[in-house]
């Protein structure tokens, strides 16, 4: 068995910081830290140990807008990107 050094296209994402290795998947990261910035999550509020506000986030508050904006968003991230 033997360790060999290859090299490899990787895609990187400025939002997220990061490299992916599938185009989608960074295209992916993108629109979903873009959709973050801006929607950003909200913290539930406690008073006396009892939840009084859940808090907030699009993801799980509403997925039908979440996936449509992440579908949209993906499709114009990926129209600006070379191939």
């Amino acid at each position: 068995m033997e360790i060999t050094v290859s090299t490899r296209k990787v895609w990187f994402s400025p939002s997220r910081g990061r490299h992916f290795l599938t185009r989608r998947a960074a295209i992916r990261a993108e629109a979903h830290a873009k959709i973050i910035d801006r929607y950003p999550p909200e913290r539930p509020d406690y008073e006396n140990g009892f939840l009084i506000y859940p808090g907030y986030h699009i993801k799980h508050d509403e997925p039908e807008r979440y996936q449509k904006i992440l579908r949209r968003l993906m499709r114009l991230i990926d129209k600006q990107t070379e191939k």
